[in-house]
């Protein structure tokens, strides 16, 4: 089973030898790992280059942002799944191996995981404490993509990351980061869940070592990227939402009602938004709100809804 390993790089001197590093140390024997330089104007792109496996592939590029990078990664894999990995995390000595023995024995389509962190300054580890540890009613079942929506929102436990699981690549035939945004994470992993409903298993072991550092995604300053990422993603999913969300419409709308919080949030922290922008804006907030639950109206006053109720019925005396 081939597994390609997409890292996209910008300005990443400081970690993208230890990053590659850790993927070489799994010894995994059949493996690909595809770096984007995405226009690094440091290092970057030279201590990529020092490395001379034949199955290491150097793609440099002008900046175009992570999502259009991981996209060029996904048009050059030739594995049969794709696990991504980002520049200055790590991945566990054992994690490929393990994830092939869990996909051999399962036959699935996706494997989620659990992951580490580890802070660069301890200034950071009062200010942050993120936590990526997968619910136990997840865990050890094999589900559907949509069952595993539905119950990760219910237990809200739903970790959007890429990073953290290995999917198969024919599952991106239709699926594709949306570029020149931040949060993106929010819409390909939901895109992939309920449009392929790929049979998904999920496991508590931490295969991913995930860096906390001044300067990243997570740690800077909100501001309007923040605000721009989380707006797009409530508009793409709102106006293109995926095959499969009118199963799940209750956990799809309070998806997007906490995107559409982090958007409020967020704008709270931007003393530079005219006021005119914030109140269309807000008003955009409170449609989208109007039409969800017209949605989740309308679906439960259909004929399908009522005919499918005594099964619906049936479903929750046996769950019982």
């Amino acid at each position: 089973m081939k597994i390609s390993v997409i890292i996209p790089a910008f300005n990443a001197e400081l970690y993208i030898e230890e990053c590659i590093q850790s993927v070489l140390d799994n010894e995994y024997p059949d493996v690909e790992i595809i770096i984007i330089n995405d226009g690094s104007t440091d290092r970057t792109g030279d201590i990529i280059n020092s490395f001379k496996e034949p199955f290491i592939h150097k793609i440099h590029t002008e900046n175009k942002g992570q999502s259009a990078a991981r996209n060029t990664g996904i048009d050059k894999a030739t594995g049969d799944y794709i696990l991504f990995l980002d520049s200055d995390d790590k991945l566990n000595k054992e994690a490929l191996i393990k994830l092939k023995k869990v996909i051999s024995e399962k036959n699935i389509d996706m494997v989620l995981f659990e992951s580490d962190v580890f802070f660069d300054d301890n200034s950071l580890t009062n200010r942050f404490n993120p936590t990526y540890e997968r619910a136990q009613s997840l865990s050890y079942k094999l589900l559907t993509g949509v069952d595993f929506f539905k119950t990760a929102m219910h237990e809200n436990n739903y970790i959007v990351s890429p990073c953290l699981y290995i999917f198969k690549k024919n599952l991106t035939i239709d699926t594709r980061f949306k570029e020149g945004i931040i949060h993106e994470d929010n819409i390909f992993t939901t895109m992939l869940l309920l449009n392929n409903n790929p049979s998904v298993y999920c496991i508590k072991e931490k295969l991913y070592k995930r860096r906390v550092r001044h300067g990243s995604v997570m740690t800077q300053k909100k501001g309007d990227k923040h605000l721009n990422g989380y707006y797009a993603c409530v508009f793409e999913l709102t106006n293109n939402p995926p095959k499969n969300h009118s199963l799940v419409l209750t956990e799809y709308k309070k998806f997007i009602t906490h995107m559409l919080d982090c958007f409020k949030y967020t704008n709270l922290d931007i003393a530079t938004q005219n006021r005119e922008e914030m109140e269309q804006m807000q008003n955009q907030y409170e449609n989208t709100i109007n039409q969800l639950n017209s949605d989740i109206s309308a679906l439960k006053h259909s004929t399908s809804w009522r005919i499918t109720a005594p099964i619906r019925k049936i479903k929750d005396i046996i769950k019982k």
